[in-house]
């Protein structure tokens, strides 16, 4: 499932949504024209748009992060498996926790739903530094 892109988004991306339209054969007029006569196609194109954006965020991220007051997460993402690192503050001491999980799912479908959990994109050089912080024998 993908979010939907709030009307501000959108509108952040219009000449993108123009490339799109005018890719589609749909220019200001024919849009104009969908907006007003068939709200429902304008819908579907706006959510087709919408996919394709979230594919290509998808496709471009490699690493994640979630940070809260006690708890900071990582997860780096390959093709086929993805690994964890979480860092938590608890009474004074920090402990940390790592995992590793195979992509069962679709790829974009697993970037998706920690975006959906609060997770941000992050660069391979945070993800780098903070493996190299709490796990020094460790090279991810």
């Amino acid at each position: 499932m993908y979010p939907s892109l709030s009307l501000e988004q959108l509108k952040a991306l219009e000449e993108e949504l123009v490339a799109f339209l005018i890719v589609h054969g749909i220019d200001g007029e024919t849009w104009s024209k969908i907006n007003a006569q068939t709200p429902q196609k304008a819908e579907e194109l706006v959510g087709l748009f919408t996919r394709t954006v979230w594919d290509k965020i998808a496709d471009q991220t490699e690493v994640l992060k979630r940070i809260s007051e006690n708890e900071s997460t990582y997860v780096k993402i390959g093709d086929n498996d993805g690994f964890l690192i979480t860092v938590r503050k608890l009474n004074h001491q920090i402990m940390v926790h790592t995992g590793t999980k195979k992509i069962t799912e679709n790829r974009r479908q697993e970037i998706l739903g920690l975006f959906s959990q609060g997770f941000e994109r992050a660069s391979p050089e945070e993800f780098a530094e903070v493996v190299k912080n709490f796990l020094p024998e460790k090279s991810v």
